[in-house]
């Protein structure tokens, strides 16, 4: 008899002594601790779908405030099991779409999103500080690799909007994008040549995130340097993995810019329209100052925001001095979380 079935019939003592550290949600941070032998800070992070993210961006404030000279960070999921699906149904959260075609059911920024696809996974990502420090070095015996691209910014914000929906003004994933930026010390927005959206292919979700991204245009973005920027979500090919979609995303965001590939949007044949960002802005606003910004949001997002379709497996990167990244992740209970990435230069 599992533990479970003894709760349910009233038999403790078929409990056994591993019941409560099978459930405590720091146990794998602490069992990876005790194999490797890390001695640096230990701990788990739990913030719904933005927890992979998050625990990325816990790791380089570690080594930015010398608290670590190398952080082993990540995040795992696997909730394809009856309960978690049937919770997600009720929450009306999943695509009931495409059932005879499921390749297709996953389509972030298409106008016939249905909701997300459930998926599972997990990545990790190692951090360094560089140059490594000579205590590192003396410790390890070992060559340290050359890095395959470098966090620079990390930003988060909450909504503080409802337990499992967006802000549709975009307010708090502005918030998250703007503090990783401000964390970056990068000049101008422009510099920064692609952003791998949170986007789940859920109808308030996707287009929350774009006008999110077209205020930040709107405000920040430098159009005389002329540099599109690309816009994506790989979850039209891997699903939504929840709790692990922001440290796959962070892998996918290293490895882009390392080899100067970006993925296409897959199942985007009929993005999200002008019409439909405009109209969300226009619900935000309250003075004739307010419009004349929305009007510059949407003219330079139409003029240099690019969303590759189904077709397009995967684009080059535009062309810029040094490649740059924007991450985002959000979860449920409104929690924000954006990293930036550049790639690797001596």
């Amino acid at each position: 008899m599992n533990t479970s079935s003894g709760i349910l019939a009233e038999r403790y003592s078929t409990i056994g002594p591993h019941a409560l550290t099978r459930i405590l949600g720091n146990m794998p941070a602490g069992i990876i601790s005790r194999i490797w032998g890390l001695r640096g800070p230990c701990m788990t992070v739990n913030t719904a779908c933005a927890s992979g993210l998050h625990c990325i961006g816990e790791g380089f404030r570690m080594i930015q405030n010398n608290e670590a000279d190398l952080v082993v960070t990540g995040a795992c999921e696997s909730p394809l099991n009856a309960w978690i699906i049937a919770a997600f149904c009720r929450l009306r959260a999943l695509c009931t779409q495409f059932n005879d075609t499921p390749e297709k059911a996953s389509r972030p920024f298409d106008s016939l999103r249905k909701g997300f696809v459930l998926s599972e996974g997990a990545a990790a990502v190692v951090l360094q500080a560089w140059p490594p420090p000579d205590s590192f070095l003396v410790e390890s015996f070992i060559e340290t690799p050359k890095p395959i691209a470098e966090v620079i910014g990390f930003g988060r914000s909450g909504d503080a909007h409802h337990l499992v929906a967006p802000d549709t003004t975009g307010n708090g994933a502005l918030r998250s994008m703007l503090n990783a930026f401000k964390d970056s010390k990068l000049e101008h927005f422009s510099q920064i040549g692609h952003i791998n959206c949170h986007a789940t292919s859920t109808p308030i979700g996707d287009l929350t995130e774009l006008s999110a991204i077209a205020q930040i245009f709107g405000e920040y973005f430098t159009p005389q340097y002329h540099t599109p920027v690309v816009i994506n979500s790989i979850k039209g090919h891997l699903g939504h993995c929840l709790a692990a979609a922001g440290a796959i995303e962070t892998v996918y965001s290293a490895l882009s810019v390392n080899q100067n590939r970006i993925c296409g949007n897959l199942n985007l044949h009929n993005p999200i329209s002008i019409y439909e960002l405009m109209e969300v802005l226009k619900s935000n606003s309250s003075s004739s100052t307010s419009i004349s910004f929305n009007e510059k949001c949407i003219d330079l997002f139409k003029n240099y925001a690019v969303l590759p379709r189904h077709d397009e497996i995967q684009v080059a990167w535009p062309d810029s001095h040094r490649r740059i990244v924007m991450t985002n992740s959000f979860g449920f209970g409104g929690t924000n979380g954006t990293l930036l990435i550049s790639e690797w230069t001596d």
